[in-house]
Order: structure tokens, then sequence, then C-alpha cells
């Protein structure tokens, strides 16, 4: 979510809050293990219109997994009170206010739990921290497949605490951390600059993604099975909504990310987040967050906090529609790959010659039918329980591929026979 946060406005001398806005290079939040890291990217302010905004030590510095790393990007940037509701009071030389990148998920995943707890009211080890260290034992069994940490994994305990709470509360928790951090460093670094820092009440929201996980097995293949079905309908749109008209797709680390414009103000986002999940995000921009909540900016959090409810409800509606229009081969049998039947194939037949030979026989004939006596009959067996064939009809003995590995045969016998031409066409050069 991108949020403005502050105002905090600065009294005393104009050299004095530049010392103190410079002196911000050394303020730190901690992870839950207690290391410390740079809040801000250092920066000596000599002019407070040049050398602003200074952006917080996240930004710009991609997803790694590895780095410790504040839990907020954006900015600390300079309040136009010309264009502000509330007017410059007696002294204030500056008004600062962060303008943010937060993320819920990425915030439950930086908290540290209790290792005795119970499940349904998991304690914290401390109290909320605003920095994330990735551990490396998140990802034995799941991993993501594009460069990025904003994905609850690993612990139940960090699942417990995500589902035991309204989004609303998790909403209120990182914003309310988020404030008060700010608010301390900004204190902490004006101390001793002969400087006065009054904080103003004020809460904005001007964009928010809602997303929802799905299991799948093949994220990737799902993602781009979606992507003819979901251009079709980003020009079904442009045809009923005529301010509809973008659709763009493109390969980000592992994953085909696509995006198109839902209606005015609103967005769709499809990708394979991790080796085990799809993800589809609904970005709701400032217009319609103004339209849904009646406002985006609050003198209170308990006001702003109110809204995500509304706007969920709405991203709701809107996925819904999407996912009502999905084609039937959206729900049929998953299709595996066909290093997969090959690898189950091998996996279910010990001997590698006979497993070769079983594969041959179904690229070349597309059925397995041994005899009462015939040696491959134990494979056959083997093969059927691992269901990657089945019989025709009950009692028949003659076997065919499984539903869910005949895309995978077929791509086998298209791969076997274009090298079989080539294989062809070159002894005929040799010739």
């Amino acid at each position: 979510m991108q949020v403005t946060i502050g105002h905090w406005a600065y009294f005393g001398t104009e050299q004095s809050v530049k010392d103190a806005l410079s002196d911000l290079r050394q303020a730190t939040v901690a992870t839950a293990d207690g290391a410390e890291v740079p809040l801000f990217r250092g920066r000596t302010v000599t002019n407070l219109y040049r050398d602003l905004p200074i952006t917080f030590a996240s930004s710009g510095f991609g997803g790694s997994r590895n780095a410790a790393t504040p839990l907020i990007a954006g900015h600390l940037e300079r309040v136009s009170l010309r264009n502000s509701r509330s007017a410059r009071e007696a002294g204030e030389v500056t008004r600062m206010v962060a303008n943010a990148t937060l993320n819920v998920t990425r915030f439950i995943q930086a908290q540290q739990f209790r290792r005795i707890t119970r499940l349904s009211r998991p304690r914290l080890v401390s109290e909320y921290v605003l920095a994330i260290e990735p551990n490396q034992a998140w990802y034995v069994d799941e991993f993501p497949l594009v460069p990025a940490t904003n994905v609850l994994i690993g612990e139940r305990r960090k699942y417990a605490h995500a589902l035991a709470h309204d989004l609303s509360d998790h909403f209120r928790d990182n914003v309310e951390t988020a404030d008060r951090l700010l608010s301390e460093a900004l204190v902490f670094g004006s101390d001793g600059y002969d400087v006065e820092i009054r904080r103003l009440p004020h809460f904005g929201l001007s964009e928010i993604e809602i997303y929802w996980e799905f299991d799948h097995h093949d994220p990737i293949r799902l993602v781009e099975t979606m992507s003819p079905w979901l251009s079709r309908l980003s020009r079904e749109l442009r045809r009923t909504r005529e301010f509809v008209e973008d659709y763009h797709e493109h390969l980000e680390g592992q994953s085909l990310k696509i995006e198109l414009r839902l209606a005015h103000a609103k967005r769709l986002r499809v990708y394979s987040k991790t080796n085990r999940r799809v993800r589809m995000e609904v970005i709701l921009e400032a217009v319609a967050i103004s339209d849904i909540c009646g406002a985006r900016t609050a003198t209170n959090l308990e006001e702003a906090a109110g809204w995500v409810n509304l706007l969920v409800a709405d991203a709701a509606r809107e996925l819904n529609q999407v996912l009502d229009g999905a084609p039937g081969e959206m729900h049929s049998v998953p299709q595996y790959t066909p290093v997969e039947l090959i690898s189950r194939v091998h996996a279910a037949v010990e001997d590698h010659h006979v497993a070769r030979a079983m594969l041959s026989t179904l690229v070349a004939y597309g059925r397995i039918a041994p005899g009462l006596n015939d040696a491959l009959a134990s494979a056959k067996d083997a093969l059927a329980r691992a269901g990657v064939i089945q019989t025709i009809r009950p009692g028949n003995r003659i076997y065919v591929i499984a539903d869910e590995y005949a895309a995978a045969l077929e791509a086998l016998r298209e791969t076997t026979g274009a090298w079989a031409r080539n294989n062809r066409n070159r002894g005929n050069d040799l010739r």
C-alpha cells in the first residue's frame, strides 16, 4: 500500500533544521533478532529545496532475499503548504511527510513469535519491528519465482497470527509501527540541534494492492495458460468501456507477469509467486479509493483503518467477476509437462531399460498391451499404480496414457518426430 504518514513540523533556525535532517543518516530500526538496519540513505541537507526528499534505505535496491532491510520504502519529503489544508504555524521552518510504501505480508513475516505459544493466539517476542532479516530456512519447501520477500512462508505461528486478526487490524499495526518509529527517528535526529518537532496528525492512502494466492502444482504453466484468456478479457473491456485500453505482460524472474486494467483506476495483476502458488492482485488507485471510501486522507488512524474492509470487498467483487468468466479449461484436469512424465515413469519403473521401453511404446503407439506372462506386465502395473496410465474400460488389458499426462505425451511425440525428421534430412545431406 502507498501511504502518507505525518506531518512533522520543524521549528528553529533554518541551519539547525538542515543539520537535524542531515543527521537522519544515523537513524536505524531493529529486526526481530535485534540487528540494527539503517532507516535512511545518508544525505547531507544544505538546501531545504534542492536536497530533499530523503530516501529510505530500502528503496532502489530490488528484492534481495538475503539482506536485512527496513520494511518501508519511498522517501521523507517536504509538504507543500501552498496546497496543504493547514497553514504554516508561527516559527515553522519546514514540514515533512513520509510518502511511503508498506506491505502487510512482509510486516507479518518480519515478526518473531514465542516458541511455546498457542496457535489460536500466538505471542510476539517483542513489540512490532519495522525491519526484516530473511532466513534461508524459509525457502526449504517453497521458494519465490520472482525476486521478492513479500510472501508469507514458513512458520505456522506467522500464518496463525495472520488469520487471528482482521486485515484492518494488520493495516493499523503496520502503519502505527511505521508512524511510531519514524517519529522516534526524527525526534532523536533533532536532539542537540535546538530544533523542536511537532507531530501533526495525518494519514493518507493513494494506492493499495489486495491479493489472493492459489495453490497449484505448476504455477508457471497455469499463468501461461491464462495469458490468451486475459488478453481477450482486456479486449472485451476495451469494447465495453472505452477508457480501459492497456494490457501488459513481461517476464520477471521465472514468471510471466500479466497486468490489465479492469476499470477506471482498477487493475489486475496475475503471476506465479512461488513454485506452489499463483497470485492475483487487484490494485485500487487513488480515484477508486476515494469513490469507495468517500475519502483517502484522515487525521486519525482508526478512520484510515476503517477503509480497508470496504476496499477488500470491492476488490473481491472485481476478482470474482473475472474468475466467473474464466473458460472451462482453466478448471480442467491439471496437465503435466514432458519432463514430469519422463520423471514419473522412471520413478515408478526401477529398471532403466524397461522404463525407456515403456516410454517408447507410449510415444510410438499411444498404448501398452503386454500379455499375461509378459516381462513388461509388472512395469505396466507400477505405472498404473502411479497414475501414469489407465485402462480404456474396466477389465480391458489395453492401457493408455492418463488424462493429466496426455498433453505431455503429445509434446514428447512432437519432439521425437521433429528429431527423427531432422536426422533423416541430415542423412540425405550426407549422401
